[in-house]
C-alpha cells in the first residue's frame, strides 16, 4: 500500500476517534442536565466520571447540610467535560491532545468499575460495552495520529509536475527621449515679378561726322560772328 493511500487510512481512523470524542463529551453534558433537573431519563454513551461528582456532591450535603459541596460537585463535573471539549479541539493540530484524551477517559474507566464494585446492577452491562467502545476508538486515534507523522501529507505526496521551460528574459531598452519637432517656419511670400518695361526703340546710329582741320575755325567765327554765307564763285558775281 502506498504512502497516500496509508495517510488516507490512518487520516480516517483519527477522525472517527475525534467524532466519538465529541459525541461522549456532548452526551456526558445533557446528562448532568437531566441529572439536576431530577429527570428519570439518562444517555448510556457518556462518561461516568462527571456524573459521580455531582452525586457525591449531593452526598455531602445531604450530610453537611451545606449547598457548598453540591456547588463543588457541579464545578468538578464541568470542569471534567471541559476538559474532554478541550482535548476535542486541540487535538485537530496537535496529535499529543489525543492521547491526553485517552489518559483522561481510562480515569473515568476506573471510575466505573470502582462503581460497579460498590453495586452491580444489569444496567452496567451496557456503560461496560460503551466505554470499551470509546476507549477502542480513542486508542486507534492516538496510533493513527503516531502513524500521520511519519508520512507526508496528501497534497504533498502528489507526483510533481514537470516546470515549464523558462524562456529568456530580454533586458528592457530604455526608453529614448523624444526631441519635440522645430516648429515649421512660415512659407517666405513671394515676390511678385517685376512688371516687364517696354522696350526703348532703338535710335539709328548718326553717321560720324568727320572733322576736319577747318572746321574748329569755321566753328569760333560762327560763334562770334554768326553764320556767314559761303563764299565762292557764285557770291562774287
Amino acid at each position: 500500500m502506498d504512502q497516500i493511500n496509508l495517510r488516507a487510512k490512518y487520516e480516517a481512523q483519527y477522525a472517527r476517534a475525534r467524532s466519538n470524542l465529541l459525541m461522549m463529551t456532548i452526551l456526558t453534558a445533557v446528562n448532568i442536565l437531566l441529572l439536576i433537573a431530577e429527570a428519570d431519563l439518562s444517555f448510556l454513551f457518556a462518561a461516568i466520571l462527571p456524573q459521580l461528582a455531582v452525586f457525591y456532591g449531593w452526598l455531602g450535603t445531604g450530610l453537611t447540610y451545606s449547598q457548598t459541596y453540591t456547588y463543588i460537585g457541579y464545578g468538578a463535573a464541568l470542569l471534567i467535560i471541559g476538559a474532554f471539549l478541550l482535548c476535542y479541539f486541540m487535538s485537530k493540530k496537535r496529535k499529543s491532545w489525543m492521547t491526553a484524551a485517552l489518559v483522561l477517559f481510562c480515569i473515568d474507566c476506573l471510575a466505573l468499575v470502582y462503581w460497579i464494585y460498590l453495586g452491580f446492577m444489569i444496567e452496567d452491562v451496557l456503560d461496560i460495552a460503551f466505554h470499551i467502545w470509546i476507549l477502542i476508538y480513542l486508542i486507534m486515534g492516538v496510533r493513527a495520529g503516531v502513524k500521520m507523522e511519519k508520512y507526508a501529507p496528501l497534497h504533498a505526496a502528489a507526483p510533481v509536475q514537470p516546470e515549464a521551460p523558462v524562456m529568456p528574459v530580454v533586458p528592457v531598452q530604455p526608453e529614448v527621449p523624444v526631441v519635440p519637432e522645430a516648429p515649421v517656419a512660415p512659407e517666405a511670400s513671394v515676390v511678385p515679378e517685376a512688371s516687364v518695361q517696354p522696350e526703348m526703340p532703338i535710335v539709328p546710329e548718326q553717321p560720324e561726322v568727320l572733322v576736319t582741320a577747318e572746321q574748329p575755325a569755321q566753328l569760333e567765327r560762327t560763334a562770334n560772328f554768326g553764320p556767314q554765307e559761303k563764299m565762292g564763285p557764285t557770291s562774287m558775281e
